[in-house]
């Protein structure tokens, strides 16, 4: 990965959801940092809920080696997410590439 393809500014946002007596009430999003990272579509599929139609589209995510979006190789449900210009990604897994600690790889979805 060339330091060159990271080309996106994009913000890391955790969940800090608000609970009463267990009930989630509201997401509360909450910046993390920002971070330079490669952005990749890699598929997208149509959804019809409740009589409307929307598009889930994945991709791949490459940024620097971090360690606070989860452990390693893992499911993460959207307790972190990236926001870029108005678009947010769910975070859906965390990945070490090499196990050198120099690239993290996120595969996150887009609700379109």
């Amino acid at each position: 990965m060339s330091l060159g393809k990271m080309r996106y500014r994009m913000t890391i946002q955790r969940n800090d959801a608000t609970r009463t007596k267990g009930v989630k009430q509201a997401d509360d999003w909450q910046d993390v940092e920002t971070v330079y990272a490669e952005l990749r579509p890699l598929s997208a599929r149509e959804l019809r809920i409740a009589e409307q139609n929307r598009e889930i589209v994945t991709h791949e995510v490459k940024m620097r080696y971090r360690d606070d979006l989860g452990a390693p190789n893992t499911e993460v449900l959207p307790r972190y997410r990236l926001a870029l210009s108005g678009r947010s990604f769910d975070v859906r897994s965390v990945e070490n590439v090499d196990f050198r600690n120099r690239t993290t790889r996120l595969r996150v979805e887009e609700r379109v």
